[in-house]
């Protein structure tokens, strides 16, 4: 494992601390539940996700070769599946700020998804802000909902590209919000407080804390895309990644109700309305309307991929 300086208000923040109490209560199970309860899907569902996004980045004539960089890698499932579908990959940098869930977690989940690969990935402890490379030092970059936890997306952004070759691909998967919702939404939603039996389970502080105290940030479409240009990336495909279903179509639908009225109802406040195109898109499927979509495709959890280059 690599260490970097980290700034210690960072490190003394209730994102980091809290993190570090749930990495020590995941430390002592299993690989299959580290991974289960740290990323959210099974390791089959890792697989199969992940595996399907990297052929759709093949399909387009990228290649992940040499030495990559993962941002914000946490156990570092996505540095696993890809070393395991890139064999041209000779390292890759799973950069991660949390210091327990780099030392006691992301060895185990690395092991268990890459047993024959997982020499190729370095554990890095520190801030995707302040890279401790030169410039132009990574072939790719790769990042698995990290990137909305920056404080500063431009500066993160920036950084990144400085780190990587002109070029080079950037591939996103994470958390992108319809341009139509409401600014009075998005601060409802970092104003949630985490309840008392989420903490206990999850092993953090019993404090009051909010979302945004814990790192997260609500990112529209329009300010992703409008802060990759302005970094110097061109931004070459979107994928809408979606889990399908009747169960779904149904809470999808309700979320079109008006942020206020859902608000009063008790109705999903703190979720996104979806575009008018993902309705379409669902329904169809689901009534074998449907011959496929560039735009959505069937997932397990619910993000945007940015398949994105650095300019040259």
């Amino acid at each position: 494992m690599i260490t970097w300086d980290i700034d210690e208000s960072l490190l003394s923040s209730p994102a980091i601390t809290n993190r570090n109490l749930f990495a020590q209560t995941l430390a002592s199970q299993s690989a299959e539940v580290i991974i289960t309860q740290y990323a959210g899907l099974t390791p089959q569902q890792i697989e199969q996700e992940f595996s399907e996004i990297f052929a759709i980045v093949r399909d387009l004539g990228i290649d992940l070769h040499g030495t990559g960089l993962e941002l914000g890698a946490g156990v570092g499932v996505l540095s696993a599946v890809a070393v395991n579908c890139w064999p041209d990959i000779e390292q890759l940098y799973a950069l991660e700020v949390v210091p327990k869930v780099i030392e006691l977690l992301q060895p185990q989940t690395v092991r268990h998804i890459a047993p024959a690969t997982a020499d190729k990935i370095l554990g890095v402890l520190g801030s995707f802000d302040d890279m401790r490379v030169p410039d132009g030092h990574f072939d790719f970059c790769i990042e698995y909902a990290s990137l909305h936890h920056s404080d500063d997306l431009l500066r993160t952004l920036r950084e990144t590209a400085r780190t990587l070759k002109p070029g080079a691909p950037l591939i996103a998967i994470d958390r992108a919000h319809y341009d139509g919702v409401s600014g009075e939404q998005l601060r409802f939603m970092l104003d949630v407080h985490y309840s008392a039996e989420w903490k206990r389970r999850n092993g953090y502080s019993d404090a009051p804390l909010s979302r945004a105290r814990n790192g997260e940030h609500e990112i529209r479409m329009r300010e992703w895309l409008a802060a990759f240009a302005a970094t110097g990336f061109e931004v070459v495909r979107r994928v809408e990644l979606r889990p399908t279903g009747w169960r779904q179509l149904r809470y999808k639908t309700a979320l079109m109700l008006p942020f206020r009225l859902r608000r009063t109802l008790g109705l999903h406040p703190s979720r996104v309305r979806p575009a008018i195109a993902e309705l379409i898109w669902l329904a169809a499927g689901l009534l074998g309307w449907s011959a496929g979509s560039n735009t959505y495709l069937p997932a397990a959890k619910e993000h945007t991929l940015f398949i994105a280059r650095k300019r040259p």
